[in-house]
């Protein structure tokens, strides 16, 4: 049988997903406000949308999140390994 406390660990952790945090308000912001803003740039504010949603596929297609990204070093920067 399944406790409650067993079942209320995942839906906090899904309830903690769903908010929508400060960089995500930013990036939207950053993205739609030319439209606004703007209106007889209206092509350069599609661009603009139009980059911003390539940079956010590509980080969804490649699995890396901003952050994960960022607390990592590139791979050029690791030392190069020793040969026998």
């Amino acid at each position: 049988m399944v406790t409650s406390s067993a079942v209320a660990e995942p839906q906090r952790y899904l309830e903690a997903q769903i908010r929508w945090r400060p960089a995500e308000i930013a990036f939207w912001l950053a993205t739609l406000l030319p439209f606004l803003l703007t209106p007889n740039y209206l092509v350069l504010a599609s661009q603009i949308a139009i980059t911003a949603l390539f940079a956010l596929s590509l980080d969804l297609i490649l699995g890396m999140p901003a952050s994960y990204r960022s607390a990592t070093p590139p791979i050029s920067a690791s030392p190069p390994t020793p040969r026998a």
